[in-house]
């Protein structure tokens, strides 16, 4: 929210738990609030922030037969507009839910002893 022109954004509301502090932010237009739709959310667990767009992104599969969904599901909430910057701020997210995620040192362990034969 802070990236964009001042006074795009303005923080709605501040909840703090420690460690964690979650800050709504509010697109304001001519001075009024927006949607819901519009709202950015910023969870700071002292480590990292990350951002969060209050938006839902549904994938439809059609069937090719019937021209009707045959499955829906729900995409992860992401913070992007498509730009190289929010390009690489996404690829570095997916790369820190790999690091801190508790099963990547099991996973990539287990590979190596796999690949290479020896523990």
């Amino acid at each position: 929210p802070t990236v964009h022109d001042a006074g795009t954004y303005t923080v709605d509301t501040t909840w703090s738990q420690p460690p964690y502090t979650v800050t709504f932010w509010q697109k304001t237009t001519g001075g009024t609030s927006s949607s819901a739709e519009d709202q950015i959310i910023a969870v700071d667990n002292g480590v990292r922030t990350n951002f969060y767009k209050n938006q839902v992104s549904t994938v439809e599969i059609v069937d090719a037969a019937t021209g009707n969904a045959a499955y829906t599901f729900r995409n992860p909430p992401k913070f992007s507009d498509g730009s190289t910057r929010d390009a690489y701020y996404e690829t570095e997210r997916v790369i820190d839910s790999y690091f801190y995620h508790p099963n990547t040192a099991p996973f990539i362990v287990t590979r190596l002893i796999q690949r290479f034969g020896i523990s």
